[in-house]
């Protein structure tokens, strides 16, 4: 509700190259997306999951493993 999903998108495309930033926003991520439904929905609405799937793709060991228990806890029902 304070719009700390929309800050955090954009901290990490300005840092995109910086691995520690991108592996502390997508630890971020992690924390909120075990949430209710629209926390996780607000997740999506801000381009963060968009994000995490490039990072899977193209970032280092850290941020791909913090990426993908984010991922894993945005598809947990």
């Amino acid at each position: 509700d304070m719009g700390t999903l929309q800050v955090l998108a954009g901290i990490m495309e300005k840092k995109a190259e910086n691995s520690s930033i991108i592996n502390s926003c997508c630890w971020l991520i992690k924390a909120f997306d075990p949430g209710t439904e629209d926390q996780k929905q607000a997740i999506i609405n801000n381009g963060l999951l968009t994000k995490i799937v490039k990072i899977m793709q193209m970032g280092d060991s850290e941020c791909q493993k913090q990426c993908s228990i984010a991922l894993g806890n945005l598809i947990t029902v």
